[in-house]
């Protein structure tokens, strides 16, 4: 059982800032007593600054706490996202990094993206290279495997991902 609840600016702004802020409460529990609670909030904002660039400043919170007798696993994880995105006629670019602290390790993942139209306009080439975290959580792997017992411990995935190709 859950909810998520979210909302954005419509309109623009005095600041010229757009934002669409979440939060996520998620509960779930097995015929075996074990029980898990996850808590997400995730703030993206915005802001144009000229017509070629945007400043963009995005922030995530996601803790987890699985309980079943006297195992208990929490696994916590806090992003940052700051990014540039460049906007012209021929190509979108997207420059950033993000600070990530899970379980209180830090990591420096990556956030680059390019579309360039091709001189026929028919294609855009398109490449990047985006790191983020896969959440492992009991109600996850009970998706695949309903009858999966609960692991003894288990972490998130920090996946990195390079990619490149055309569409159009």
């Amino acid at each position: 059982m859950g909810i998520k609840l979210g909302f954005s600016n419509k309109f623009k702004n005095a600041t010229g800032i757009d934002y669409h802020p979440t939060i996520a409460i998620d509960a779930f529990g097995d015929n075996h007593d074990g029980r898990e609670s996850t808590l997400s909030l995730d703030a993206p904002f915005s802001k144009r600054l000229n017509e070629t660039f945007v400043a963009k400043l995005g922030a995530g919170v996601d803790v987890s706490s699985v309980k079943k007798d006297d195992l208990s696993i929490n696994n916590n994880l806090v992003t940052i996202r700051p990014s540039v995105e460049i906007n012209r006629p021929d190509f979108k670019m997207n420059v950033g990094i993000i600070p990530s602290f899970y379980n209180g390790d830090f990591h420096l993942l990556p956030n680059l993206s390019l579309e360039a139209k091709m001189r026929d306009e028919r294609f855009i080439a398109m490449a990047g290279w985006k790191g983020y975290y896969n959440k492992n959580t009991y109600r996850s792997l009970t998706t695949f495997n309903p009858w999966i017992a609960i692991p003894a411990d288990f972490d998130y995935t920090r996946v990195s991902e390079i990619y490149g190709g055309f569409k159009g």
